[in-house]
């Protein structure tokens, strides 16, 4: 849709356009369904916008937030962060420009993000590669990755860190993650706060075969 519209109007139209493809014969299906909903399949493009996909990424209620963080960590020093060259000519404590690869975000010494409070959403974390090392304010610690996922609920209120531990000292750390900020219903906005761990051997994977027969392995 071209043209924003109000939760309830959209949900009303649907709703008739549904009723309305229910009731149709098989034959007559597409063209009541396009009646009902008021499309114009000959003008309409289905392609709504065009953008480059970059760090931060657009989105809509109820998705308060989304990141991509794709960083080519270097070797760990014994501290499981970079060498102090690497951290020449950067603004430590609020470094978002990429420079050497890879960015140290809040961190001083590990990359990531050192304590700081959430209240009223969850937050979904997919590690694709990578280690995130977590703690928070209910006394929970861990550490996951190269393709495990946390689903936190931020509830009432909790104070968490995520730090991007280099554990290797002998080869690059690369690092990708995403992260979801999901609002929370006003009924649930003040639950107690919890998180739940998706360790990637639980996770299903569905592998998709195309025309051609090649297959491709979704996580």
């Amino acid at each position: 849709m071209n043209e924003e519209l109000p939760r309830r109007n959209f949900i009303s139209k649907f709703a008739l356009a549904l009723t309305a493809a229910m009731t149709a014969s098989s034959e007559g299906f597409s063209n009541s369904f396009k009646k009902a909903y008021n499309l114009n399949t000959t003008t309409m493009n289905p392609i709504l916008n065009i953008k480059p996909l970059g760090f931060q990424w657009d989105t809509l209620d109820p998705f308060l937030f989304c990141v991509h963080h794709e960083d080519k960590f270097p070797q760990g020093n014994e501290v499981m962060g970079p060498a102090q060259d690497y951290l020449k000519g950067r603004h430590m404590g609020d470094d978002f420009i990429i420079k050497d690869g890879f960015r140290m975000y809040h961190g001083k010494v590990v990359p990531g993000f050192p304590g700081h409070p959430h209240r009223g959403f969850e937050t979904i974390t997919v590690v694709r590669q990578g280690i995130v090392d977590h703690a928070d304010s209910m006394g929970a610690s861990g550490r996951y990755g190269d393709g495990d996922v946390q689903w936190m609920t931020a509830g009432k209120g909790v104070q968490h860190s995520e730090m991007f531990p280099l554990i290797s000292k002998e080869k690059e750390n690369p690092m990708e993650l995403f992260q979801i900020w999901l609002n929370l219903p006003k009924k649930n906005k003040m639950v107690e706060p919890h998180f739940k761990m998706l360790w990637r051997d639980a996770i299903p994977k569905y592998v998709h075969a195309d025309a051609n027969k090649e297959q491709l392995l979704l996580k």
